[in-house]
This record gives C-alpha cells, sequence and structure tokens, in this order.
C-alpha cells in the first residue's frame, strides 16, 4: 500500500490532500490499488465503504484542520489523551470511530516510527487489535473466555457490536501486560502478534504447531519482518495454550461486520 500510495503521489503530489481526498471515487481508489493502474485489475474489496471514509476523512481534515493533519498533532499538544487529546480528535472520523481505536493506534505506530509525529505520552500507546490478533490472544490463553460466550467464539457465530468490543477490550488489555513484561515496545509487540496471526496462525488453515509442521517458508512474512532465527514452527509453540491443547485451537476471533476496523 505504502508504495501504491508514493507512486500516485510522484504522479500528483497532490493526490491525498485533503480537498482531494474528499472526491475520491471507487474507480480512483482500485487505479492506485493495482500493480498496473488498471482498475480492473485491482483486488481491493468493500471499495465502497474505503470511499466513504476517505471522503470523511478528506472533509473533515479540510472543515476542522485547514486540511492538514499535523493542524489536529498542534491542536492537541503531541497527547493521546487529556482535554480533547490526539485519540479523541481522531474519533470524530467516521473511520477512527472504533470504541478499541485500532486504526487509530495503527496510524499512530506509523506516523510514530517514521518519525513525523512526537508522542508525549507513549505509555498511552496501545496494540492496534484486530482480528488477527485476536485469534493469537484467545488461542494462546492470553485472554480467557467461557461459558456461552466461548461455544460462540469457537462455533463463529456472529455477535453483536458490545460482545466484540468487550473481547477486543479484554485482549488489549492482555496485550497491555505482554508489553509491560516483555521488554518490548508496543509496536514491537503489535507487529509480532500480528505477523502469528497472517502466517502461523492465519484463518485459512491449521495453527502450524503442536503435530502440525510449517509449510510457508518459501512465502512467510513473519521470518522477513521479525528478527528470528524460525525453527519450522511458531514462535509461542509450547507456550500458546493451543499448540497443547486442541480446545483452545478452535478458538476464533469475534463474528462481526463492522466498517470501523
Amino acid at each position: 500500500m505504502e508504495r501504491a500510495c508514493r507512486r500516485a503521489m510522484a504522479d500528483d503530489p497532490d493526490y491525498f490532500s485533503a480537498d482531494s481526498v474528499s472526491r475520491i471515487t471507487g474507480q480512483q481508489l482500485r487505479r492506485i490499488l493495482s500493480d498496473d493502474f488498471d482498475p480492473a485489475h485491482s483486488t481491493l474489496d468493500r471499495v465502497e465503504e474505503r470511499v466513504k471514509q476517505l471522503r470523511d476523512c478528506g472533509q473533515c481534515l479540510s472543515a476542522q484542520y485547514d486540511g492538514d493533519v499535523m493542524n489536529l498533532y498542534r491542536q492537541a499538544d503531541g497527547y493521546l489523551h487529556g482535554e480533547r487529546g490526539i485519540l479523541e480528535l481522531m474519533s470524530e472520523f467516521k473511520a477512527y470511530s472504533d470504541p478499541i481505536q485500532k486504526k487509530s493506534f495503527l496510524f499512530l505506530m506509523f506516523v510514530s516510527q517514521a518519525g513525523i509525529w512526537k508522542i508525549k505520552d507513549p505509555e498511552n500507546l496501545k496494540v492496534a487489535v484486530d482480528y488477527h490478533i485476536m485469534r493469537i490472544a484467545l488461542r494462546s490463553g492470553m485472554t480467557k473466555v467461557g461459558g456461552t460466550l466461548e461455544r460462540v467464539l469457537k462455533e463463529r457465530k456472529e455477535v453483536d457490536a458490545a460482545t466484540d468490543t468487550e473481547v477486543r477490550g479484554a485482549v488489549q488489555e492482555a496485550c497491555d501486560l505482554l508489553v509491560r513484561h516483555s521488554g518490548h515496545s508496543v509496536f514491537e509487540v503489535d507487529n509480532i502478534l500480528w505477523m502469528m496471526g497472517r502466517n502461523c496462525c492465519f484463518y485459512d488453515h491449521e495453527p502450524i504447531c503442536g503435530r502440525n509442521a510449517c509449510f510457508k517458508e518459501d512465502r512467510c512474512t513473519f521470518i522477513r519482518s521479525i528478527v528470528y532465527d524460525c525453527p519450522g514452527k511458531c514462535l509461542f509453540d509450547g507456550a500458546c495454550l493451543g499448540s497443547l491443547d486442541e480446545e483452545y485451537s478452535k478458538f476464533w476471533e469475534t463474528n462481526l461486520y463492522a466498517e470501523y476496523y
């Protein structure tokens, strides 16, 4: 995505200005996110939903921040929390209205690591909890559930927004503890867990742990992104409860369609 956006900006430096984004079309979005600039070759899904959110972002930036996202940062004085902090200001954009603030924390990871924004209260940064990280937390035992909810998650039944927020909130709290006790930064923990969910514990195959040998070495993005001398099995194999108990490996993330994450 970064490469595609840089390519679009090379052709037009104002491509992602607030004014341009507020008028973006589905065809334009498909075009920049296709390898050959042919919209017909784009594999992007949920296009109209993404267009609606992008337009809202452009309109909000123009109306409230003179079209410059740096003005949002300045208005909050670099603080995530506090009166009118970054997180509260971002929540006014439809794309960032998630109560668990997944996209907000993901955005903050990018701008912080790039040195664009200096966060003055980094202790308030959290892991950006999405379905991959939920799956890891539930299967590993980082986050435990029981009763009816356990059955609902294992059977992949649809849940309501309140249940989704409750589960993701518990996962985020577990990730807070992992950051605190691991010695790794919140961004490192986020990247490790997300990459594990995208590779070892991906949703379209059995978890690569326990008796299941790895079959993805040639295309594994985890070992390309993390400094890890992979022995051919998941980093958490033997510690993750899902690798020791089949009942834990049956857990799935919450089943909810939500535009905000």
